[in-house]
């Protein structure tokens, strides 16, 4: 999934919006929300998810691109 996330982007620092999120990686903006949130996330499901890497300007949420590849991979089950 990755590789075509990078086939689509080509800047490596590029920052996308929940929408841009959604389309490429297929998670809802409602279940990105909780993840960004995840202390409350993992209290509700006994999970141990760090919270999803985000950046707030006023009321903009942006995710900057490599640190969401990087935290999908962290969230691979081995």
């Amino acid at each position: 999934m990755i590789d075509v996330v990078d086939e689509k982007i080509e800047k490596k620092n590029e920052f996308i919006t929940p929408e841009q999120f959604e389309e490429l990686f297929g998670i809802s903006i409602d279940k990105q929300t909780r993840l960004r949130f995840s202390v409350n996330y993992t209290e509700k499901r006994k999970a141990k998810i760090p919270p999803l890497p985000y950046i707030r300007i006023g009321k903009r949420i942006l995710y900057r691109l490599e640190s969401v590849k990087e935290w999908l991979i962290e969230q691979e089950r081995r």
